[in-house]
């Protein structure tokens, strides 16, 4: 008797108050309420292949109808429009020739054009976050293509796309070329950050002294081109430069297949600390406790190749600026705390945007989850960091009182893509994203299988003393040019040994934006360890100040 009634009562409501909504979402919810079903099993047998056939993904009337009969019924009727949405994604993936058409649906689901359909602001945030899902993955899939060589971002069709995208907070990451780089940064005035970065690279493959004598040549013969004084000497100096270098190439090849290393990829270690900044919380050998310390780092030579920047929490607290005028934001914040350190963290692209997703104090910068950047960092109100791995098929978000909820892998499931915009909404969080290569006391990134590309690194470790249980946070600038892999491996040896458990290990931004800047007990910016970029030019810092 009691279930005739609720099919009475449903197909009343149904018939006088919930016109527009689709029949096959009353046929379904009818007989799964018929049969008991919770909403759990509710959403997991719901027909959504079917249901898409007969309603088109942007009929918002339809879909809100649907959604509000769901919370009738269930309590929740969100869950329904995220797994359809989960599903259209599967059903239709997106392709080359669909661009168009799927940006179109995404800006659908953020435009103001679906009050026309009874939808209000305050049922809007379901929608941009699905409209965030669906752009990010035509993104996701530029990227791809572009890397892959199938297309380029200069076409005037991917270029339309990438601007549409960009209107709406979603930025394509391309890779940059040398060229490209180094005309870049010659507009943008910086003429002694591409002399710094072409030395070091010569330096790479000839070595330190031979470059010195490189440039020299180079020097010689370009005066002698420009001021016409002899075309034929500058052809000779061009000539045993090129020769020179040839040899001291051949040679340092030689010189390595015989002793298995090089001078960069040489066993680092650290040494006695450099500085002391203050005498109130680092605990060291000495006995003495500060707030920071620095290590210089050697290779196995006696030649320093960067410097380790070791910082004790709570007493030292973090801070991230994503996004808008960085340097004035920084500023103001230094006037008011005592910064020790300053530095670019998240990947900047070539337009000055954020790689992967970025979130300021719950404000979105950029809604694109990266697939290549497992590391998501989360900069807490309190001054921590807590990283997210993004390789695991679950993650945990925290809540409060030492409570997490537990989401699937937001790069795969929209459901949870939802859930985790919404905690940094309603948490106001600060996060952003980059190459996770430690987690957990384990290396992630694979050496054998890894790029050997060598370039100066800046490699974020946080770790904890297995015996007093405290955390550090720690900045390894690696001034010599290393791969990203064999530095990663020798720092997690060199910090383990030190009785240490990594809780985590992150690859910062050390391109076009490479700011560092370390500031003594006084304020003052110390000369010897920092970055060749001035922190005026920053896209985005991390900071950690007292």
């Amino acid at each position: 008797m009691r279930r005739a009634l609720l099919i009475l009562l449903l197909t009343s409501i149904t018939a006088s108050s919930l016109f527009g909504q689709s029949k096959l979402m009353r046929q379904h919810l009818i007989a799964q309420k018929n049969k008991g079903a919770s909403r759990a099993q509710f959403i997991k047998n719901f027909p959504y292949t079917q249901y898409l056939a007969q309603v088109e993904f942007t009929d918002f009337k339809t879909l809100q109808k649907d959604r509000e009969y769901v919370y009738r019924f269930y309590g929740e009727g969100d869950i329904f429009l995220y797994t359809l949405g989960d599903h259209f994604n599967s059903l239709y993936p997106v392709g080359l020739p669909d661009l168009d058409a799927k940006i179109a649906i995404g800006e659908l689901y953020l435009s103001d054009k679906r009050r026309s359909h009874g939808i209000n602001n305050g049922k809007n945030e379901i929608y941009r976050i699905i409209g965030y899902f669906i752009l990010g993955k035509v993104a996701q899939k530029i990227e791809e293509e572009i890397r892959h060589g199938n297309i380029k971002g200069s076409e005037p069709q991917i270029e339309k796309a990438i601007q549409r995208l960009r209107n709406n907070k979603i930025f394509v990451t391309m890779e940059t070329g040398t060229l490209d780089k180094i005309i870049k940064n010659i507009q943008q005035g910086k003429y002694m950050y591409v002399v710094d970065r072409v030395f070091l690279k010569v330096s790479t493959y000839l070595g330190q002294t031979p470059a010195y004598i490189f440039f020299g040549l180079g020097a010689l013969t370009l005066f002698f081109f420009l001021f016409k004084a002899s075309r034929k000497l500058s052809l000779v100096f061009l000539g045993i430069n090129l020769v020179f270098s040839l040899s001291c190439f051949a040679l340092k090849k030689i010189q390595t297949s015989k002793d298995g290393s090089s001078l960069a990829n040489g066993k680092t270690i650290l040494r006695k600390p450099k500085y002391y900044l203050d005498n109130k919380y680092f605990l060291h050998k000495s006995g003495s406790e500060h707030r920071m310390v620095i290590f210089g780092i050697e290779n196995e030579q006696g030649t320093e190749v960067g410097q380790s920047i070791w910082l004790g929490r709570p007493k030292v607290k973090a801070n991230y600026f994503a996004y808008q005028n960085v340097p004035a934001k920084f500023q103001r914040f230094k006037r008011n705390r005592p910064v020790l350190v300053a530095a670019t963290a998240g990947f900047t692209n070539s337009q000055r945007q954020p790689e992967g997703l970025t979130v300021e104090k719950g404000n979105i910068v950029n809604a694109v989850i990266m697939h290549d950047r497992h590391g998501l960092v989360v900069v807490e109100n309190s001054g921590g960091l807590r990283v997210i791995n993004l390789k695991r098929k679950e993650i945990k978000l925290p809540i409060g009182g030492g409570k997490s909820e537990t989401i699937q892998n937001p790069l795969t499931s929209l459901v949870a893509y939802s859930r985790l915009l919404q905690w940094c909404r309603n948490r106001k969080a600060t996060l952003f994203q980059t190459q996770l290569l430690a987690f957990g006391d384990q290396l992630l990134i694979n050496v054998s299988k890894a790029p050997m590309t060598e370039r100066e690194r800046r490699i974020l470790v946080g770790f904890r003393d297995k015996k007093s249980k405290k955390l550090y946070h720690s900045i390894f600038n690696i001034k010599q040019p290393h791969s990203l892999a064999i530095i990663a491996e020798e720092i997690f040896m060199m910090v383990g040994n030190r009785n240490m458990k990594i809780e985590f290990m992150l690859n910062l931004d050390v391109g076009s934006y490479d700011i560092l800047n370390v500031f003594d007990e006084r304020g003052r910016r110390l000369n010897d360890v920092k970055g060749p970029v001035s922190i005026n030019q920053a896209t985005n810092l991390i900071v950690w100040s007292k």
